[in-house]
């Protein structure tokens, strides 16, 4: 019988790029270590730049069809299906959200949901001026 992952025990990354290898490990390229993305502080927006968001189930067990979505700022919603997750008994799930070009039409909070079967797993990104 299928069960969602729990909320808690998700992990959410962010980085430039990431990609699953054949052995089951995630590389990922330039990992941001928070949520915290620093640009210029006169920045001219809308900035670009690369992102994967990286979503880590971590408990449950199934099939569950996914979708993700973005949050603006100004609550602008952008949403996409991916394909569905696949979540083993044993082992942990990566789930990667490549954007090539994120962009970013102002400096704010961007949540990023990924939704399996309907539960929905929400973390933010926060677009911040450089001190």
């Amino acid at each position: 019988m299928p069960t969602l992952p729990s909320d808690d025990k998700t992990l959410f990354l962010i980085c430039d790029n990431a990609r699953a290898e054949q052995n089951g490990k995630t590389t990922l390229i330039g990992y941001f270590g928070s949520e915290l993305v620093f640009l210029p502080a006169a920045q001219q927006f809308p900035a670009a730049f690369p992102a994967a968001f990286v979503f880590v189930f971590r408990d449950g067990e199934g099939t569950f069809p996914a979708t993700v979505s973005i949050r603006q700022p100004n609550n602008t919603v952008i949403t996409n299906p991916v394909p569905d997750i696949v979540k083993e008994p044993t082992k942990s799930c990566t789930a990667i959200i490549q954007v090539p070009m994120f962009i970013a039409p102002s400096f704010g909070d961007y949540e990023i949901t990924i939704s399996l079967a309907g539960k929905n797993y929400g973390r933010v990104l926060q677009v911040r001026p450089a001190p």
